[in-house]
């Protein structure tokens, strides 16, 4: 397939919105237009679409998906404004031209019709992206004086466009309400970013549907309660940020604003984002379920959550070797048996507890982890870690520190460890943000389990 085919097809591919979910109501009763109903609610994919278009269109792959429309409607006014329209016939000209050259390119392995159907894309969501390449070429040989109907070299396409875009005017902020951008003057809503966006990632539609589904339920719930947010609530809450991430040696003291421009957001972003305004709800939420000293008796009726995951810890320093059963390491898949790294280890842990050894500089030179450039430095570990929970427990229990531990096997290989340092089970003053965050999440899923929720991607 010839380069500029190829072009066309992925930019449109990339491009093209989704199908809708349904074209009618499917058999559990959803509305086609419904990406989820909740209690007899109707959440549409318009709006979620919309949510996931604000909430995630700082994302580098969604700023480059949105780069495809600010192309396109670059093209379509300056097309506009100098009279030039596309006639249907022409778009079946082309598209004739496309499927005959993907046939041939391709020894009639694959078919235009195929690769709409691998890509999800339908042949009447492409026909708009096709005429916005029609349009393009017809303004280069415009500006380039070429021929009429003469084949347009892709470089003068892209020196057209890259030209315009040079001298576009796009407007970011202070725009009304669900106005992603504008490209000279033409709106890209957030609905339109969201779409594409989950088109591209759609791997990542059931989380944010779930998200989108959480914020709903929120909000109702607020507003059960008779909570509402004020315009002076929400700019003491970001003046609270502000002092917060001040105050975090990580941002060297930055500031928010100076925080999220570095993402491509800004504050009037923030002050419309969902998911910021349901976190200042669901704080008040768990005041009105936990006032006063009932957080902290929550806190103790979830004392051993708490103690997993938040519970006493030991920092542990180790050294690991790469092992495996008989059948790893004769298939190549393992340098040795689990056997010979204990056996290794064991004599190497020895020689440390023996002082003949620097347990740091034998992690560096021997240890086969990416610890081993910290000198087998592993951060603090509780018992709750999936792989190393055994070996801080007996870290935990170890009555001397800087003494190895016996070896312990993990699914890779063995760790060699020791403790070298230990904190103690945190008060619950502490761990309150986290008590705090627990709380909000057994509401949310309290609701959820209340709720009769029917999804579209169920």
């Amino acid at each position: 397939m010839s380069f500029a085919t190829c072009t066309i097809l992925s930019l449109a591919l990339l491009a093209a919105p989704p199908r809708p979910l349904r074209p009618g109501a499917d058999e559990d009763g959803l509305p086609a237009e419904a990406a989820a109903v909740v209690d007899g609610s109707v959440l549409s994919e318009e709006a979620f679409c919309a949510f996931v278009g604000h909430e995630y269109r700082h994302e580098e792959r969604a700023q480059q998906l949105t780069e495809v429309v600010i192309q396109q409607r670059l093209i379509e006014a300056e097309a506009e404004r100098r009279g030039i329209t596309i006639a249907a016939g022409e778009l079946e000209e082309r598209l004739r031209q496309l499927e005959a050259e993907t046939e041939r390119e391709t020894g009639g392995t694959r078919s235009l019709a195929s690769l709409f159907q691998e890509h999800g894309v339908a042949r009447e969501q492409f026909l708009p992206f096709l005429r916005s390449t029609l349009l393009a070429e017809e303004l280069v040989r415009l500006e380039f004086r070429l021929p009429p109907g003469s084949a347009v070299p892709y470089e003068k396409t892209n020196i057209w466009l890259q030209d315009h875009l040079a001298r576009a005017v796009l407007r970011r902020s202070d725009l009304p309400p669900g106005t992603a951008l504008t490209v000279n003057g033409l709106p890209v809503t957030d609905a339109e970013v969201g779409r594409n966006y989950l088109a591209d990632q759609p791997h990542r539609k059931k989380d944010l549907l779930t998200e989108f589904v959480d914020s709903w339920l929120v909000e109702r719930e607020a507003a059960k309660a008779g909570i509402e947010l004020a315009a002076q609530d929400i700019e003491s809450a970001l003046a609270e940020r502000d002092e917060r991430v001040r105050g975090d040696a990580r941002y060297a003291g930055a500031s928010l604003e100076e925080l999220l421009a570095k993402t491509g957001r800004d504050l009037a972003w923030l002050k419309e984002s969902t998911r910021f305004r349901c976190q200042m709800l669901l704080e008040r939420l768990v005041d009105l379920r936990h006032p006063g000293a009932e957080l902290q008796a929550f806190y103790e009726r979830e004392i051993e959550y708490f103690d997993r995951n938040f519970g006493p810890a030991v920092r542990l320093r180790a050294i690991f070797l790469r092992a495996g059963p008989e059948g790893a390491k004769s298939q190549g898949f393992a340098p040795r048996l689990y056997e010979d790294a204990e056996a290794e280890l064991r004599a190497l842990g020895a020689r440390i507890a023996e002082g003949e050894v620097d347990f740091a500089e034998a992690a560096r030179g021997r240890s086969e982890h990416a610890s081993a450039a910290r000198g087998g430095d592993l951060g603090f570990i509780d018992a709750s870690h999936p792989s190393l929970g055994e070996l801080a427990r007996a870290g935990l229990a170890a009555a001397q520190d800087l003494v190895p531990l016996p070896p312990l096997r993990v699914a890779e290989g063995v760790f060699l460890g020791e403790v070298t340092e230990r904190r103690p089970k945190p008060a619950f003053e502490e761990i309150k943000a986290q008590v705090r965050r627990k709380a909000a999440a057994d509401l949310i899923q309290g609701w959820r389990d209340a709720a009769d929720i029917r999804r579209a991607d169920a």
